[in-house]
């Protein structure tokens, strides 16, 4: 037995390596997109843009599947309702909280999630709590706060994400010990159909309501504006948030959940830089430092993990 623990190893940490580099593509691609919700925002609504989102990716999903490559009905149907009702709640929270501060505080109160997965997972599901990993998960955490500065986080707006981060790290829970023998695919076309669902009937409730001007409409319009500019980012969006949902449901798959939650935090530093790029939002010190605190938390979780492979 000792030998076939022994052979496992470089396959699992082969695993987890694949699982690190999944979530890198993953997180740069939502953090060069999700920059674009500020302008979304401004003439559609949360409802409307993730309706869009869903139902242009949905027809893609399909005829892969149809083409054999993946399998739609699920092994496990109840987890999977499960998940895709935790994973569609937190994107709702945490697109809303979009339109109305920066990405890197969004971000930084999604990304409270590797937090609770360590929680969440010690107090609900007896998995081990090993004090160096929950070391390196409140190092991340600090870093959050440093990027999120002393002065917001009082920002009741900043109740949305967190909520998002806690319902996030559910579904990173359930991905990695009820659906890991899922078909990735099939598991990204049940998510697309929650957020088409719950998008059409937001915009259904909202139908009629004032079409405010600017992001005060954001979540309470039913349809708002489409002009040539949202089209194109919506192709944008739906492109990216395939490909990065993918990669990123494919990780919780392959590696435990503490390690993929706490790569995740990456996307902390490629929001910012292409908030910087894109519209000149340069972090200041305390945040740059605290960026630097995610990166090495990071880093040092997933070599925990690879070494207790």
């Amino acid at each position: 037995m000792a030998q076939i623990h022994h052979a496992d190893q470089p396959g699992r940490a082969a695993a987890v390596s694949r699982a690190v580099l999944l979530v890198l593509l993953g997180m740069g691609i939502i953090g060069f997109i999700d920059n674009f919700i500020v302008v979304i925002a401004e003439t559609a609504s949360l409802w409307q843009f993730n309706f869009l989102r869903a139902a242009m990716s949905l027809p893609v999903l399909a005829g892969v599947i149809w083409l054999g490559w993946g399998q739609f009905w699920p092994k496990r149907p109840f987890w999977v309702f499960l998940r895709t009702l935790a994973f569609v709640a937190s994107m709702f929270l945490y697109f809303g909280a979009l339109g109305f501060v920066s990405i890197g505080q969004a971000l930084a109160g999604l990304f409270t999630a590797p937090l609770f997965v360590l929680v969440l997972g010690a107090l609900f599901l007896g998995q081990p709590f090993r004090p160096l990993q929950a070391v390196a998960v409140v190092m991340g955490f600090s870093g959050v706060l440093m990027v999120l500065q002393p002065a917001t986080l009082l920002d009741p707006r900043l109740v949305l994400p967190v909520s998002g981060g806690v319902l996030y790290a559910i579904n990173g829970l359930i991905t990695r010990i009820y659906c890991s023998k899922e078909d990735t695919l099939g598991l990204l076309t049940f998510y697309n159909i929650g957020m088409c669902l719950c998008g059409a009937l937001g915009v259904l409730y909202f139908y009629g309501s004032p079409n405010d001007p600017g992001a005060e409409g954001y979540l309470t319009r039913g349809w708002g504006q489409t002009p040539p500019v949202f089209w194109a980012l919506m192709c944008l969006q739906a492109a990216g948030a395939l490909v990065a949902v993918w990669c990123l449901t494919r990780a919780y798959q392959l590696a435990p959940t503490g390690v993929v939650s706490v790569s995740e935090y990456s996307v902390m530093i490629f929001g910012p830089l292409f908030a910087a790029l894109l519209f000149g939002d340069v972090p200041n010190a305390l945040a740059l430092f605290g960026l630097a605190v995610i990166i090495g938390a990071g880093v040092w979780m997933t070599r925990l993990e690879i070494r207790a492979t």
